[in-house]
């Protein structure tokens, strides 16, 4: 028998085996099993690991790789003299040097782990490592990659410990340098010189810290430059591979420092053309590269110039460029780059500057550039000797057409700027170079981004270096006046502000800097008004007296109001021309107004460019003038100049007003002046619709245009700008000046008006004519061109839109009224453009409130005409689009108002209004939609209409009207606009149904109610319950007025029932029905129940409330019942294989009662606490007959003959219905409505759909049952009376509901003997029933005899404990047969604890014996039962088992554990349990003590390590029986116990003898090949534990 020393090594080979498991799991616990051994036993683990390797030569290389990075994290967590340095290292070196070189190619995945190996070893054994490196490095072999490499890794690893080494080292590879020819290999080398080097320094930084300290700088510098001149001379120059080439210059940097004196200055010049020279086109220098050449130019011996040309050009795009702050590279390579410049101008700033100079002066755009960059960078880092050069060369670039130059260049004088340089006629050349680019067109990002760094740049000027004012503030004030910079005077004026805080300004010609101003605040935003109006503020320092006081206080007033969140366009207007008035009047002097006036005309005609609201600005300053100074001169030049400038894009408002106001304002002005002078510009303009235009225009206009067409068409636009600004010039006049519509008309104005309308192809200029015509209406009291112009004015109706509607208004309302076939042309022309086409256009449907009231008006106040329009809006007030509902009840409010208005009594007046019901129908809706403007005027409309009735009824209209007024109050219909809430709305339409049954005509009720009928079907959901709301009140106070009505009123409702789209609205309808059922209750129910099936939902809703009627619900709650008992619920099948059919008569009843339990009234709850037991035992019949039935699709035809083959036709609708699932519906109502809501879930869970069985049916019985009794127990003996009526039915649904029933009431606890007795009989009777499910049933209810009362108890539990044993012998426990199974031992585990002691002592060991099988079952339901009676018969049988039960606790007491491993939660509880049991049977107080120590639910992985050693130390002679029984459970089907049996058998063998420990050894190591990756891992872990215990 092997000792547990030697079983570790095939341990170990066993799991080097699994080291490249393919689970993951697997293989980290195998890796963590193999470290925590060599916590303990390192040798033999690494010995195990390197002879696997050996003895499998063909191992794959991802597995090579993991076994040796496995060796790789043991020899890390190692310490030096945990590990033999003579056997266990000089193996691991030799196999790590074997891997690493056993292949010439390059293999990382393999070779790199061998590598890191070694690294991992030399960092304590770097002199064992060494020897096995050494080996492979020969004189002319070729050497290898990786052992190149390893070296230099080991030199970073332990530098102080590699350097003696490395005078060998590099005397054997230096001869191999010169004949590589693999880029890898030369790769190799380089990293490890560079690293050599690095350590070598770091050797001699810390020379008093190491024992050999005669090492020197010298001894390697033979070395290091000889590897030195062939990496920089040959290796790279000739290298294309960028990492060799990184490697290659890194190694240059460090080996600067230990070259022999004089090396560095010799080979400096040719190394920087060969580094220069590796720069790419459109690539930057490598950062390695950037790095050693700052480390050539800083060395001590490098003392000649530098190829400077060749570095700027290699850092061009690293110092040009602006670091990624996303990307690290970036960053470090630009300041890489700056240091070398920085290092080169510290070293030779003279010759730097001169060459940049040159640079600038001749070379390149991107040499320029770069050459600037470079000097502004370093003048401002504090090199004050470049600020001369730049200076004169900044002059020199100003004209440079390149961007990049630009840029530069701005960056420079910014420089100079801070630095106190600029002065002089050359700065302020370079400051104007920064303002013309300020405004540098272009839309390009670039030029955009350039454009703001301008701006940005002169901004920073103006702040922070004040010293450039003298020569910045005249430059800008030139520019500011100067056309060119219009679109930069915002900008300017805010630059000069900043510059006036830091120098006050001069004294300045005022009157064209204050023109310039005014003009620039026409247009204040975005910045413009703000910065101008501070420039303003600026200026009044340099005037005297009261326009000073004006310009500082109203600056800052209209800074204020820009300020404002709520500023206005119209309101700045407003205030502008206030400020230009105070301007005016302020000035006394004639001679600065004259000036004043003559720069705001100069600079009109020079600034062609201005924003409209600029010339506004401009013109409004000079009506100010003209008028308040009354200064005829200066209005001919305003009349001159706004004719001028009316030809412009957008401006032809702006000069009619100023023309308008030039002739009157303020009752002053000049009106002759003016009319005459836009009557010698209207004869100028061409005639229109002419193509010869050219013929008629002025000559010498034709001399310039020629037969130029794109001339022609500019000259014809600027034409139509004219014709528009004359016609709002005369419509300005006529609104300005009375009297003046007559002038207009007497000089053929109004006729040139009219024809320019109807003529013109231009719509502004039909626009405008349209506006001028709308005011000159307004104007007058008639015209004698009325309908020629209404005529022109609907024509264009859809280019005028709002003004066109506005026009027609005004034109309707004047005299003679218009024609009727007109009139009804013009309001459906009209109707349909702005409801139907524009019906969101606000403007447009304000202006059209207007049109239908003056058109009626026009008509005469007269039914027919208020016919006509009602007609026209009624599809407009039904439309599903909100806006078009509210425009037409906006102009039916408009109409009617005007109409109630209007009315007066006379001979000629109607007698009645035929309409008026219908009118009332059409604006209920309305007075509750959702729209809060809509409900406003619907109520208004209620109110008028109301009025307008009572007037034909023949009540007095201004009685009426103030009763309306009082009943409708302006207060109420301001709320319904406000709030929507339903109280709301409801109090609205009751209000309004109270309104109209007070004044409505008796005769009008039936037609109202046809129509609101009709209403319901609003669009609106609002508008459609309103109407319900009224149909309810008229109904409910009209109702017994209408008996011969009521069939009428079922029919009408059904049919308009489908197209109902509301709930609230349905609803409504119901309730409204409900009203007339309390007058003819007879008549509805008759209608109601001649309804087919399916119910509609019409229907439904009807039966809804016949169930809030109490006499009527029971009544139909009783025949029901009847119904359902007295006849089949299913049909007879035609043959064995036919499906079963549920009847349609029962169905339809039950589908009945379920609405009707449904419904949420007293009635029915009351109704079904008194009949409760009749209606449970008759739906859980109907339920189990009903599920996996199919529906009756066949329905009997009225009138048919019987047995005819036409009677029957298919009723597609009852496809959809599947009779279970309306039984279980009834069912849930019932438990509902009778209080035990609480019970739904569980008989809900019953599957009712076609084909399902009974088997959720009998659960959800029983669940329901028991629930049932524990709040209504009372019930319990009627119940068992009703569903013992159907003990003996022929329907096995039947009986099974009926044993379901009877199984559970056996542990009623309010059951007496007389029922037990009865029960029990019926239970046991049933026992030989045919059906599986009814004897399973009746196993379980007997089962419930351990919970009833022990009196009662103990005459019936021998027999039943007999009865169980025998049904559980008679079932395998597997398949079907497992639910008897579970039910036998389930009912064994609860009344065994009431079986006497005595009597289960004696079969104690065989009933063990009998349910020990089960316990490994798959169906979790067996198990869990077997375990249940498994741990009873621990507990019942306390010190009665004998020896015969002690024998077998090994087997219990192994079962017990295993049981803890299971996923259901109540088996571990019960091994829990079982566990705390066998205290009675195992006394030894160890183990006593620790089964009291565990937990309830703690893993099994702890219990084992809290209860096996104190049970191996207790029963040391048991534990070969417990390995025994424990194996047997590593052969389980389920992975969850082989696992768990693992584990235990890894706990337990650590306290067992040797043949125990070779034996488990020997299982464990077989579990390693488990097909379950758990029992593996679970397996290496136990291995783990075996070893380290």
């Amino acid at each position: 028998m092997q000792s547990k020393e030697t079983q570790m090594f095939g341990v170990l080979r066993s799991l080097a085996e699994k080291i490249n498991d393919k689970d993951e799991l697997v293989r980290a616990n195998v890796a963590l099993c193999l470290r925590n051994i060599a916590k303990n036993k390192p040798d033999e683990v690494l010995q195990t690991l390197c002879t696997f390797r050996k003895s499998q030569p063909k191992m794959p290389t991802n597995e090579v790789a993991q076994l040796l990075s496995l060796a790789e994290s043991i020899c890390r967590a190692l310490n030096v003299d945990q590990v033999d340095p003579d056997t266990t290292v000089i193996a691991l070196v030799d196999l790590a040097v074997q891997e690493m070189t056993h292949s010439n190619e390059l293999i990382p995945d393999w070779q790199l782990p061998a590598s890191q190996l070694l690294v991992a070893i030399g960092r304590n054994f770097c002199n064992r490592v060494m020897e096995g490196l050494t080996a492979k490095v020969q004189p002319g072999v070729a050497p290898n990659y990786f052992v190149t490499h390893t070296l230099g890794s080991l030199a970073a690893a332990n530098p102080l410990a590699m350097v003696p080494y490395m005078k060998t080292c590099l005397t054997t590879q230096l001869p191999q340098m010169g004949g590589l020819r693999s880029d890898h290999l030369k790769q190799a080398f380089a990293y490890s010189l560079a690293r050599f080097a690095d350590a070598i320094t770091d050797y001699l930084a810390n020379i008093d810290r190491v024992e050999d300290q005669s090492i020197t700088k010298e001894t390697f510098s033979t070395e290091m430059d000889l590897a030195f001149t062939t990496i920089a001379n040959v290796w790279l120059p000739e290298t294309r591979d960028s990492q060799l080439r990184e490697q290659v210059l890194h190694a240059i940097s460090s080996t600067l420092s230990l070259l022999p004196p004089g090396r560095v200055e010799t080979s400096s010049p040719g190394l920087l053309t060969t580094i220069l020279s590796l720069r790419k086109k459109r690539h930057p220098l490598p950062v390695e590269a950037t790095r050693c050449l700052e480390a050539i130019i800083s060395h001590p011996e490098v003392k000649a110039w530098p190829p400077l040309d060749q570095i700027v050009a290699a850092l061009t795009e690293l110092v040009m460029e602006a670091p990624d702050l996303e990307q690290p590279l970036t960053i470090k390579s630009h300041y890489e780059a700056l240091r070398c410049f920085h290092t080169i101008d510290k070293h030779f700033p003279d010759k730097l500057s001169t060459f940049l100079t040159q640079h600038m002066k001749s070379g390149s755009d991107k040499d320029k550039a770069i050459s600037l960059v470079i000097l502004s960078h370093l003048a401002s880092a504090g090199h004050v000797s470049h600020l001369n050069t730049l200076i004169t060369v900044v002059s020199s670039l100003l004209d440079d057409p390149s961007l990049k130059v630009k840029r530069a260049v701005i960056k420079v004088i910014v420089v100079l700027a801070h630095k106190e340089v600029i002065s002089g006629n050359e700065g302020a050349k370079a400051l104007r170079f920064i303002v013309n680019n300020c405004q540098q067109t272009g839309s390009t990002d670039e030029c955009l981004e350039f454009r703001q760094t301008c701006r940005d740049s002169l901004v920073l000027i103006c702040t922070t270096a004040p010293q450039v004012a003298p020569v910045l503030m005249p430059l800008l004030l030139k520019c500011f006046l100067q056309p060119d910079y219009l679109p930069l005077a915002g900008f300017l004026a805010r630059c000069l502000a900043l510059l006036h805080a830091k120098e006050p300004l001069e004294k300045l010609k005022w009157p064209e800097v204050l023109a310039k101003c005014v003009v620039l605040i026409g247009a204040p935003l975005p910045e413009v008004g703000v910065h101008t109006l501070n420039f303003m503020k600026a200026l009044s320092s340099g005037t005297d007296g009261e326009l000073s006081a004006l310009l500082d206080c109203g600056s800052s007033k209209l800074i204020e109001e820009l300020q404002d969140s709520q500023w206005s366009e119209s309101k700045w207007e407003e205030s502008l021309l206030k400020f230009m008035k105070s301007l005016v009047k302020a000035v006394s002097d004639p001679v600065w107004l004259s000036e004043f006036a003559e720069a705001l005309t100069k600079l009109g005609q020079q600034h062609s460019n201005l924003f409209p609201e600029n010339r506004n600005s401009q013109l409004s300053c000079l009506v100010s003038i003209s008028v308040y100074k009354k200064d005829a001169m200066v209005a001919n030049t305003l009349i001159h100049e706004a004719l001028s400038a009316a030809k412009l894009p957008d401006c032809q408002k702006i000069c009619a007003s100023a023309l308008g106001r030039c002739a009157g304002m303020e009752g002053e002005g000049h009106l002759q002046l003016t009319l005459s002078q836009l009557k010698l510009a209207t004869k100028e303009l061409p005639i229109q619709n002419n193509s010869m235009t050219s013929k008629y225009m002025p000559s010498f206009f034709s001399s310039i245009t020629g037969g130029d067409k794109t001339k022609r068409n500019d000259q014809n636009l600027r034409f139509d700008r004219l014709r528009a600004t004359l016609l709002l010039s005369y419509g300005e006049i006529a609104t300005r000046i009375p009297g003046a519509v007559a002038l207009l008309e007497s000089t053929n104005i109004l006729e040139w008006m009219l024809e320019q309308i109807s003529q013109s192809k231009d719509q502004f200029v039909v626009e405008s004519g349209l506006v001028a015509l709308n005011k000159i209406s307004e104007s007058c009291s008639g015209l004698a061109c009325r309908d020629e112009a209404l005529d022109i004015v609907m024509a264009q109706l859809k280019v005028g839109g709002v003004v066109s509607l506005q026009c027609i208004a005004s034109l309707v309302n004047l005299p003679p009224p218009v024609n009727p076939d007109t009139r009804l042309a013009y309001l459906k022309e009209i109707f349909s453009y702005v409801i139907e086409e524009n019906s969101e256009d606000a403007i447009l449907c304000a202006a059209f409130l207007d049109v239908p009231k003056k058109f009626l008006l026009s008509a005469g106040v007269n039914p027919a005409s208020l016919d006509e329009i009602i007609t026209l809006l009624e599809l407009y007030l039904k439309n599903p689009i909100p806006s078009k509902r509210t425009i037409a009840t906006k102009v039916l409010e408009s109409v009617l108002h005007s109409y109630a208005n209007n009315l007066s009594p006379g001979h000629e007046c109607p007698s009645k209004l035929c309409f008026s019901t219908s009118l009332l129908a059409l604006c209920i809706p309305r007075c509750t939609d959702i729209s809060g403007a809509c409900r406003r005027s619907g109520v208004e409309c209620i109110r008028l209409a109301m009025e307008i009735n009572t007037f034909y009824v023949g009540e007095s209209q201004r009685d009426a009207c103030k009763k309306l007024k009082t009943e409708i109050s302006d207060e109420f219909m301001a709320k319904i606009a406000k709030e929507s809430d339903p109280d709301t709305l409801y109090y609205c339409s009751t209000l309004i149904s109270e309104v109209i049954l007070r004044h409505l005509g008796s005769g009008q009720v039936v037609s109202l109610i046809d129509a609101v009928m009709l209403s319901l079907t609003d669009p609106e959901a609002g508008g459609s319950a309103g109407a319900s709301v009224v149909l309810t009140a008229l109904l409910k106070e009209k109702g017994h007025e209408l008996y011969h009505q009521v069939p009428n009123i079922i029919n009408a409702y059904l049919r308009i029932s489908p197209q109902l789209g509301f709930e609230s609205v349905k609803t409504g309808a119901v309730v409204s029905i409900g009203s007339l059922t309390q007058h003819h209750p007879k008549a509805v129910i008759n209608a109601l129940l001649n309804q087919p099936l399916p119910f509609s939902e019409a229907s439904l809703s009807l039966w809804r409330w016949i169930s809030k009627e109490e006499a009527l619900a029971n009544e139909v709650c009783s025949n029901l019942l009847c119904l359902l008992a007295s006849n089949p619920l299913l049909e007879e099948p035609r043959d064995e294989r036919a499906p079963r059919v549920a009847r349609a008569v029962p169905l339809a009843a039950v589908n009945g009662l379920c609405v009707m339990l449904k419904s949420e009234s007293n009635i029915i709850h009351d109704l079904s606490r008194s009949a409760f037991p009749e209606l449970l035992s008759a739906l859980l019949i109907s339920l189990a007959a009903f599920i996996g039935a199919c529906t009756p699709v066949n329905m009997a035809l009225k009138g048919s003959k019987p047995r005819s083959s036409l009677s029957f036709v298919p009723n597609r609708e009852a496809y959809g219905l599947v009779p279970g699932r309306v039984a279980l519906e009834a069912c849930l109502a019932l438990l509902n409505a009778s209080g035990c809501a609480h019970l739904e879930d569980v008989i809900s869970s019953c599957r009712v759909d076609v084909g399902e069985n009974l088997s959720s049916f009998m659960v959800a019985t029983q669940s329901l049952i028991r629930g049932v009794i524990e709040v209504k127990g009372n019930i319990v003996p009627q119940l068992v009376s009703v569903i013992n009526q159907n003990a003996s039915s022929p329907e096995e649904s039947t009986r099974i509901t009926v044993v379901a029933v009877l199984a559970e009431l056996v542990q009623w606890p309010g059951c007496n003997a007389v029922l037990l007795e009865g029960l029990v009989q019926q239970l046991t009777a049933s026992l030989d029933d045919e059906n599986p499910s009814v004897r399973q049933l009746c196993l379980q209810g007997l089962s419930h005899i351990a919970n009833v009362a022990p009196h009662l108890r103990e005459r019936y539990v021998f027999s039943v404990f007999v009865a169980l044993l025998q049904g559980l012998e008679e079932t395998p426990g597997e398949g079907k047969a497992a639910g008897m199974a579970t039910e036998a031992l389930s009912g064994l585990a609860a009344v065994l604890p009431h079986v006497t002691k005595q009597q289960v002592g004696e079969m104690q060991s065989s009933l063990v014996l009998r349910v020990t099988p089960f316990l490994t079952k798959e169906t979790k339901s067996v198990r869990v039962a077997a375990f249940k009676v498994f741990v009873q018969l621990i507990i019942c049988a306390e010190g009665c088992g004998g020896d015969a039960f002690l024998e077998q606790m090994p087997s219990v007491l192994i079962n017990l554990l295993i049981g803890l491993s299971d996923t259901d939660a109540r088996i571990v509880q019960d091994c829990h349990l079982g566990i705390f049991g066998l205290q009675k049977a195992l006394t030894e107080e160890k183990f006593v003590t620790a089964v009291n120590k565990l937990k309830t639910g703690m893993p099994y992985e702890k219990v084992f390590t809290s209860l096996v050693p104190s049970l191996a130390e207790a029963y040391p002679d048991i534990l070969h029986s417990l390995l025994t029984n424990a194996c047997g459970f590593t052969k389980s089907v389920r992975q969850q116990t082989r696992a768990c049996a693992t584990s235990l058998i890894g706990r337990l063998c650590s306290f067992g003898d040797s043949t125990s420990f070779e034996m488990v050894s020997t299982k464990l190591t077989k579990l390693l090949d488990d097909p379950c990756p758990i029992v593996r891992a679970t397996a290496a872990q136990s291995l783990s534990n075996l070893y380290t215990f």
